[in-house]
């Protein structure tokens, strides 16, 4: 009994050690204005940085669009407005404890808006591309 108890005690430790191991580590906030990273974020963007681009995201943004996925999006979103020519207008906004930049950006054939939102740690949080309304 003994000899099966340590092995069941074994297999909960190495599943807690396993589980905080995969929790979200986090990443030290970024300094900066909202509008200012914005700017910096999308820089990368059009100069083809992608891995400098999700340095801007926290952990779970990470994740959920990597490099790869980011820089398909980018060249889907050129392919489909045509080229990206630069930042006519930006606004920010605080939604949900959120701050949230829109930057409306000129595409070749269209303009289009660019919501960045930023957690409390000023790292990206959210990525929209919507056309101008």
């Amino acid at each position: 009994m003994p000899r099966k108890f340590s092995a069941v005690l074994f297999l909960l430790v190495f599943c807690l050690l396993a589980a905080v191991s995969c929790s979200p580590a986090k990443l030290p906030p970024l300094e900066g204005e909202p509008a200012e990273l914005a700017d910096e974020f999308i820089s990368c963007l059009d100069r083809g940085d992608f891995e400098d681009a999700v340095d801007f995201f926290d952990v779970r943004m990470k994740r959920a669009m990597p490099a790869q996925t980011l820089e398909q999006t980018w060249k889907d979103l050129v392919k489909e407005h045509g080229s990206y020519e630069g930042q006519t207008a930006v606004s920010e906004e605080v939604i949900d404890g959120y701050d949230v930049v829109f930057v409306t950006a000129e595409f070749a054939a269209e303009e289009m808006i660019i919501r960045v939102v930023f957690g409390e740690d000023r790292r990206g949080a959210g990525l929209w591309f919507e056309p101008v309304q």
